[in-house]
């Protein structure tokens, strides 16, 4: 089952073969979490842009890692909110000049992996679609990690 939010990740439930939902803006961890506490025995991927799970998500995001629901979740890094052609997010650079920032942006970039640790998510991988063997590898080892109950 894929659960995504909104923006760039957000069509991405409907280019698989599987179970799909496209779900509100930063809300995808936790209609994910719901779904996974309600059907335990389902394979729960979540599909979130950089935006949806660090900024409007951002909390539902910490407590879906901390908990170690046995979910995947999938973050689009594009450092910009591309789906509203070209807002900063939470995770663009410095200075960054876009519509919503022409003087540039003065925030510093937030570290996703960084939270996923400090936050003790279990499994945390990066990976990116220009290198497939290596997608494929991490997408794999995250399906099969399973937390182990306390």
């Amino acid at each position: 089952m894929f659960i995504s939010g909104i923006g760039c990740s957000s069509r991405f439930p409907y280019y698989m073969n599987t179970y799909g939902m496209h779900s509100i803006h930063g809300r995808a961890t936790a209609i994910a979490s719901g779904l996974k506490a309600a059907r335990p025995e389902l394979s729960v991927w979540i599909v979130s842009g950089d935006g949806d799970s660090l900024s409007i998500g951002g909390n539902h995001t910490i407590h879906l890692l901390r908990r170690n629901f046995d979910v995947n979740l999938l973050v689009f890094n594009n450092q910009i909110y591309g789906l509203t052609k070209g807002q900063y997010s939470p995770t663009s650079e410095e200075n960054k000049i876009t519509k919503s920032t022409p003087f540039g942006s003065i925030d510093h970039p937030f570290n996703p992996a960084a939270l996923a640790l400090g936050a003790d998510a279990t499994f945390v991988a990066r990976t990116m679609d220009r290198d497939p063997k290596h997608m494929q590898a991490m997408l794999l080892r995250a399906n099969a990690h399973k937390e182990l109950p306390f």
